[in-house]
């Protein structure tokens, strides 16, 4: 996961899940979280690859100026 608002949002999941579900291993993702990162995979579809949400160069602002809507 390249893109910071991508990295945003999958911590954002991580974190509800952890709250909802008292996850020990989603608390130690958490904990650790520059270290588990990298394990984590963004996949995108091809017709989407270029699209400024799954590249990495697409935030590089302030991150407090990225919002996160859920569905």
């Amino acid at each position: 996961v390249t893109a910071p608002v991508r990295q945003m949002q999958l911590k954002s999941l991580i974190e509800a899940h952890v709250e909802k579900t008292g996850s020990s291993k989603g608390s130690a993702i958490l904990k650790e979280w520059d270290t588990y990162l990298p394990l984590f995979w963004q996949l995108v579809p091809p017709s989407e690859e270029d699209t400024p949400e799954a590249s990495a160069e697409f935030e590089r602002t302030d991150a407090s100026q990225v919002r996160l809507q859920s569905a």
